[in-house]
């Protein structure tokens, strides 16, 4: 079972990507976060770390980008999915270099790419 956790300031987005998350075989929604802060004491504190994370490009209270560096190199192994309204072509620098498996619009979040993105079949 994937367990996927959510780091993004947007209530409606949570609430997709939770129901999103419990309609994917093999994910189960290991929780969110409303905020860059939030996010990295959740994922430090955790007793279980969850074996992907979906982090919005631009938090209210710091960028993804950021949290995403310091979260994938204090927590080896842990796999980032970035997310955002944004375009590929329109993210800020370090989005291609941050640790992020990858990016995802979020208007596309499925489960069909849930599982191209973690390579779950």
């Amino acid at each position: 079972m994937n367990r996927v956790f959510v780091v993004d300031d947007t209530g409606w987005f949570r609430t997709a990507a939770r129901a999103v998350i419990a309609a994917t075989d093999g994910f189960e929604f290991a929780g969110w976060a409303a905020s860059a802060a939030e996010g990295a004491s959740a994922l430090a504190d955790a007793d279980v770390q969850p074996d992907l994370v979906l982090i919005d490009v631009d938090l209210g209270d710091g960028s993804g980008i950021d949290l995403t560096t310091r979260l994938t190199r204090s927590l080896p192994g842990l796999r980032v999915l970035l997310v955002s309204t944004l375009d590929r072509e329109d993210l800020p620098a370090g989005a291609d270099s941050c640790g992020a498996i990858g990016f995802l619009s979020k208007i596309d979040l499925s489960p069909a790419m849930l599982r191209r993105h973690t390579g779950v079949p």
